[in-house]
């Protein structure tokens, strides 16, 4: 068989299923890279190579959709910030 792959801006996953219950979960996008944390927890990083880093100026946002399945659950109080937050501030959101 062959596989096909496409890539249509910065993403990064977390290959593992949620426990039950509600988390926190945050993605911060910095210069040539783009971090996932949940529960206050840095789990994972994808790097994006500096020829292919573009201008978020003009990006669309997408929660919870994934190349091989769609998030199926609820979300609460989404926020978005216009500066990237520390490991510590995305700490300090996470505490219940």
């Amino acid at each position: 068989g062959r596989i096909h792959s496409m890539d249509s801006g910065p993403s990064v996953t977390w290959d593992y299923r949620f426990p039950e219950g509600w988390h926190h979960v945050a993605a911060v996008r910095k210069p040539g890279q783009l971090d996932l944390f949940v529960d206050g927890k840095h789990v994972a990083v994808s790097m994006e190579p500096e020829e292919l880093q573009h201008s978020l100026s003009h990006t669309e946002l997408t929660i919870g959709a994934g190349a091989q399945d769609h998030f199926q659950g609820e979300l609460s109080d989404v926020q978005i910030f216009r500066t990237a937050l520390s490991e510590t501030q995305i700490s300090e959101l996470a505490k219940p």
